[in-house]
């Protein structure tokens, strides 16, 4: 897998949109795209912010992820509160999960 494909994945697979990279990296979104498809080759310049920003976002997401995970750690049990019981709950998706 090139190195374009490998940005693409890690992207989707932290939940992050084209536009999210894009900001960070002051680049167009169509541009980002063109990259991560090797459409269009960037320049040393975007692609050091390109990359950068990624990372940077990545680092972000993963580190509240970790911060989460801590404060459920920290509270010893998983607690499920039923005082909200009325109040409609998302619906879970189907995909392939098994209950």
């Amino acid at each position: 897998m090139s190195g374009p494909e490998l940005f693409r994945q890690a992207r989707i697979a932290a939940g992050l949109t084209l536009s999210d990279v894009a900001k960070r990296a002051n680049l167009d979104p169509s541009t980002i795209c063109l990259y991560e498809r090797q459409k269009a080759r960037p320049s040393p310049s975007a692609r050091e912010r390109w990359e950068r920003s990624l990372i940077e976002l990545l680092t972000e997401r993963s580190e509240r992820v970790v911060e989460l995970l801590q404060e459920l750690l920290a509270n010893g049990t998983w607690n499920f509160s039923t005082s909200d019981s009325d109040s409609p709950k998302p619906a879970c998706p189907s995909r392939g999960l098994e209950e």
